[in-house]
């Protein structure tokens, strides 16, 4: 037996390890008591008393002064931790852009089309289709629209609004190419973007050009025939892509101006199809000017604007209207 000096206040409902009661005394003297049990620690937790037999022995955990390894009697754990975390890789996204070229009258398949993205951007992104009319592009452009053309000989070009985030998820489109008609007059072959204005813009939206300024003005020439006079009604139109703009610019045919401005396109900076509809009487036979000119929109800063693919479109008259040959020597 051990001296021991126990004391308690009050300790309730404790069980023994085999479920029978234990029995405690307190006292206050300082004399040997039989059979005693000798408590060294009592941890209470939640209302409960745990008993704690350490074993005299066992070795008390050691941690190392750097506090890289803890040893836990004859266990000992390395914690050391990288210095130096690596992060993971940034894997470029590819901008992937395929389609088909058809025919718009017999859907077959067109081969040799030119497919372009027009850019000061880099390298020019450009294909030709092959015998099944397909092509694949990947362009690397930071606008979030791009214009994008499809042209070949023996057909009207035609331009389409691309918007860039459809690249990232691999996008597939279907262009249809018209066989050239007498009603339809381009302005270019394989059309280009064409941008207009001084360069001195601002914003997210007017900072995504795909050229460089060319100028204020745009100008071109384009032919019209005898058959093509002809069969002319009282109204013809420019049609084009454009984007960015934001002031009143003037479309002029053989120097008389159209009423209607150059002031409107999509306000989320891509690019939209404009019609402006002036007197097809202004219209001569061989040669005709267009010229399209940057307004000022604000102090003596021009717009920026870019524009694609410019077309006349010299609309046949009805069935039931006379031709404007024929009104003209009906009126003489």
């Amino acid at each position: 037996n051990q001296e021991a000096v126990v004391t308690a206040e009050t300790i309730e409902d404790s069980l023994s390890p085999d479920g029978a009661d234990l029995e405690f005394a307190s006292s206050d003297t300082d004399s040997p008591i039989d059979d005693a049990l000798a408590i060294r620690t009592i941890e209470v937790l939640d209302e409960t008393a745990a008993v704690d037999f350490m074993d005299h022995d066992r070795t008390a955990p050691r941690v190392s002064e750097d506090q890289s390894e803890i040893e836990i009697g004859a266990l000992a754990l390395d914690l050391d931790l990288p210095t130096e975390i690596a992060m993971p890789e940034q894997v470029a996204i590819e901008r992937h852009f395929s389609g088909v070229v058809r025919n718009d009258l017999t859907g077959q398949p067109v081969e040799g089309a030119l497919v372009r993205i027009d850019s000061d951007q880099g390298d020019l992104a450009e294909t030709r289709t092959g015998e099944d009319g397909t092509f694949v592009l990947e362009p690397e452009f930071e606008s979030d629209f791009v214009a994008v053309t499809a042209s070949r000989p023996g057909f009207t070009p035609h331009a389409l609004n691309l918007p860039i985030a459809e690249l990232e998820r691999g996008v597939v489109r279907e262009i249809r190419l018209r066989p050239i008609e007498d009603n339809v007059i381009s302005l270019e072959d394989e059309p280009v973007v064409h941008h207009l204005g001084d360069n001195a813009f601002g914003g997210r939206i007017n900072s995504q050009f795909q050229k460089e300024s060319e100028g204020i003005v745009y100008q071109a020439t384009f032919e019209l025939s005898e058959r093509q006079q002809d069969a002319l009604g009282d109204i013809a139109a420019v049609t084009l892509l454009a984007k960015g703009l934001q002031a009143n610019n003037t479309v002029e045919i053989n120097g008389h101006r159209l009423r209607q401005r150059l002031n409107n396109s999509p306000r989320d900076g891509s690019f939209g199809v404009i019609v402006l509809p002036f007197d097809a009487g202004w219209l001569e036979e061989g040669e005709n000017l267009i010229e399209i000119e940057s307004r000022v929109s604000s102090g003596s800063d021009h717009d920026d604007f870019e524009i694609v693919n410019v077309q006349i479109l010299l609309t046949p008259p009805a069935p039931d209207q006379p031709a404007r040959r024929s009104s003209r020597r009906n009126t003489l």
